[in-house]
Formats: structure tokens, C-alpha cells, sequence
């Protein structure tokens, strides 16, 4: 059995947003990862996020698309971000996206660990869990109490079965916090699959997502929760000028683990143009454009 495994991963890279940019950030994410002689890529979710404002189509984003699963020599995995379901239903996107798998939640081993996918693009509704598609989820992001994000039960019970049989410890991948996180934007069934988690024979040590664009780390319950940065900005919002704060180069996370814990590489970045400190966003010495070195023990 291997001792150790390395793989690299970016989160929302949100290409259609710097589309004069785009091609050459990601040319140094696939440098970085060939170059750390990586076991599997993974993208986090949100790879294209065309708004309609941006007045560029969808099938835009394919090319970028096809070069990321063509890249590389070893394995390439993704997670479905909530701006996959903007244009698509869920096997649409897969589809479109080369997920190169049945579903929206699966797992694989890569030794000495078991990795698991999940799906937290559902809404909880009067009549039961929707499916985020088509951006049918927007009208609801600000509902109190909120209707978003959730894992569904059957696809709790789904991971359940699969943990049970796992070989190895587990990492959690998702797009959505798994814990409430640094926004309180985690899921909202959180006491249903920490019930799941703990349950299983090997337990489950590491949990990874995208979504928040923030570098942030917190360890409850013996489970680390790492928030991995975007790839290319700090989304500020409509309130702000600028709404978006771009990084100067590509961040991603260079990930090595072992049975004693996870060591994340730091990265190099600054911001083009004004920084979140500049713009007045809350806290904004938080949003760091590069990836910090860190050490996670298990």
C-alpha cells in the first residue's frame, strides 16, 4: 500500500468571468499540477459561471472545458457547483462538463485514502428536496429560514452504504461548506450528516469545498473543514466597485496526505486592481489571494 497520496484542486475558477485571462490561468493551474507530479485532479465546482450579464454563451466555456479533462495523465474528477445548475439540469451538466460519471455523488480510492463527492445543489421545498437546475435555485438564496443548500436523505444513505464498506479513511469532497463555516452558509441538514459520518467504520478526516472564495480551516468533532480559495477572485457582490477583486495568478490547492494528516502548499498572488480592503469589504484582510501553507494533523 501506498504511504501517501498528492492531488491538486481548484474551485471556482469561474473562467467566463475574465475571458481575455482565462486560457492562461488555467495553462498555470496545469503547469502547477504536472509539475507536483500530482495522483488526481479535481475541480471544486463553478469552472465556467457565464451570467447572462456577460453576454457570453454557455458553449463558450466548452473549449476550456475539454482542455482541463484532456490535460493530464492521471485521474480527473469534479464536483457539481450551484453555477453548473445555471444553464443545465444535473445530467445536462454532466454531460457538458465531462464528469465522466453516472451521478452527482460517487467515490474512489486512491490510496491509502477513500474520497467521496457529494451533492449539495438541492433546495428542501413544502414538497420535498428539488434539484437545482436551470437557475431555479436564485429565487430562493435569501429565504429565512433558509432552503439551501441540503443533502437529500437518500443520498445521505447512499454515502451510509458506501462508508460501510470504505478500506480506507475518508476526505469529503463537496462545493457547499459541510460545516457551518465562515458565512454560516454550510448545509442545513448538518445534524443528519454528522449522524452518517460518525457512524462510520473508518472515519472520515478531511472535508473539502469551494464555493466561499475565502482561505478558511476549522477542526470540529475530530473532522477538519477546509474552505479552498477561488481560482481566480474574491466575488465581492453588487454593493461593492469593484463587484469582483482578480487575483493576479491562478490559486489552487497542492494537497499531500498521510495517515498523520494533510499538508496544503502555499501558493504566490496579489490582487489586480483594488483588494477587498480597498473596497471596503467587511473584514477584508481575510481574503487573501493566495493559498496559505498549513498542516493538518488527524
Amino acid at each position: 500500500m501506498k504511504e501517501s497520496v498528492k492531488f491538486a484542486a481548484l474551485a471556482d475558477f469561474h473562467q467566463a468571468m475574465f475571458p481575455d485571462r482565462a486560457e492562461n490561468m488555467l495553462d498555470q493551474f496545469i503547469e502547477a499540477a504536472k509539475k507536483e507530479k500530482v495522483d488526481f485532479v479535481i475541480d471544486l465546482g463553478d469552472f465556467a459561471f457565464p451570467l447572462p450579464a456577460n453576454n457570453i454563451p454557455i458553449e463558450n466555456s466548452k473549449p476550456l472545458i475539454d482542455k482541463f479533462n484532456s490535460a493530464f495523465d492521471v485521474p480527473v474528477y469534479h464536483v457539481l457547483g450551484n453555477h453548473e445548475c445555471d444553464y443545465f439540469t444535473k445530467k445536462e451538466s454532466l454531460e457538458f462538463h465531462g464528469f465522466g460519471t453516472e451521478g452527482t455523488y460517487y467515490s474512489f480510492d486512491a490510496e491509502p485514502f477513500h474520497f467521496v463527492v457529494l451533492d449539495a445543489n438541492f433546495m428542501k421545498l413544502p414538497e420535498g428536496y428539488v434539484a437545482y437546475e436551470n437557475r431555479n435555485y436564485y429565487k430562493w438564496s435569501y429565504e429565512n429560514p433558509p432552503v439551501i443548500p441540503y443533502i437529500p436523505d437518500y443520498e445521505l444513505e447512499w454515502l451510509r452504504e458506501d462508508l460501510a464498506k470504505a478500506k480506507y479513511p475518508t476526505i469529503l469532497f463537496s462545493h457547499q461548506r459541510l460545516s457551518p463555516g465562515y458565512f454560516n452558509s454550510g448545509i442545513r441538514n448538518r445534524d443528519e450528516f454528522l449522524e452518517v459520518v460518525n457512524s462510520a467504520p473508518n472515519k472520515v478526516v478531511l472535508s473539502i469545498n469551494g464555493h466561499e472564495h475565502v482561505d478558511y480551516v476549522e477542526k470540529i468533532d475530530n473532522i477538519w473543514y477546509y474552505s479552498l480559495i477561488s481560482g481566480s477572485n474574491m466575488y465581492a457582490g453588487s454593493k461593492y466597485s469593484p463587484t469582483v477583486c482578480q487575483y493576479s495568478q491562478t490559486q489552487y490547492g497542492i494537497i499531500t496526505l498521510d495517515k498523520k494528516g494533510a499538508y496544503v502548499k502555499k501558493t504566490e498572488g496579489e490582487y489586480i486592481g483594488p483588494s477587498p480592503v480597498d473596497i471596503g469589504y467587511p473584514h477584508g484582510e481575510r481574503y487573501l489571494p493566495y493559498v496559505t501553507e498549513k498542516y493538518l494533523e488527524f
